[in-house]
């Protein structure tokens, strides 16, 4: 392992190395800011219009990510593979890590700090100029937020659609049916949409949304092709 963005990384190429080679990249323990700025120096193909101004942090974000695929050099959005990660994170649900996310949780009163989020892990595929998150977890001490969705690498745009689940208080308490508040976010869906700089994001109740559109029900899931 090597030292990089804070943390340590293992890299293995095979292959073609000059064109399509094959990688497998382990990081542990890297500053997730630090990780993100040099996906987007590899990655940039076209100028675009500069994304807002993040927050000032006081904690750092520690990624441990897992990926083994093809890339191809030419163009990296076309990178073929699968992996897993986990995001440490503090300053989760303030930081916009999937862009406006932060914006949803504050406005159905995810700001209570018995709902705060830390972590975030999953797993994900890349084929044809796409990310497929099956998987995605959002997680604290007392809620969690999983989501599926997709994002477009070569817009790039996101989608993601999911809702929350709050940890049980034990025995049954007849004061909780007057708690609107959990009320509320038991009958919550998230859905994130847009440019990944600054998507659009929404508040979807389930009982309006129990019969998804068959664009949601394939929402995140893996090509068949990449789970041989």
């Amino acid at each position: 392992f090597s030292v990089l963005a804070a943390g340590r990384a293992h890299l293995e190429l095979a292959g073609d190395l000059l064109r399509t080679p094959k990688v497998r990249l382990e990081l542990r323990d890297c500053d997730f800011a630090k990780v993100g700025a040099l996906a987007g120096k590899l990655g940039q193909a076209k100028p675009t219009d500069p994304a807002p101004t993040p927050p000032a942090r006081t904690s750092i974000a520690r990624l441990d990510l897992r990926f083994s695929g093809i890339v191809n050099l030419e163009d990296p959005t076309q990178l073929r593979g699968r992996g897993d990660f986990l995001l440490n994170d503090p300053e989760l649900k303030k930081v916009r890590v999937l862009g406006g996310l932060s914006s949803a949780l504050a406005s159905i009163g995810v700001d209570a700090t018995s709902y705060e989020l830390r972590t975030a892990q999953g797993t994900f595929g890349c084929l044809g100029g796409k990310a497929y998150f099956p998987d995605l977890v959002l997680a604290g001490k007392d809620a969690q937020l999983r989501l599926a969705g997709e994002v477009d690498l070569t817009g790039p745009t996101l989608n993601f659609l999911g809702d929350f689940s709050l940890a049980s208080r034990g025995s049954f308490n007849p004061l909780e049916l007057l708690n609107l508040n959990r009320l509320l976010i038991a009958l919550t869906k998230v859905r994130v949409k847009g440019p990944l700089s600054n998507p659009s994001t929404t508040a979807l109740p389930k009982l309006k949304d129990i019969v998804k559109s068959k664009e949601d029900s394939d929402l995140g899931k893996m090509p068949p092709i990449l789970l041989e």
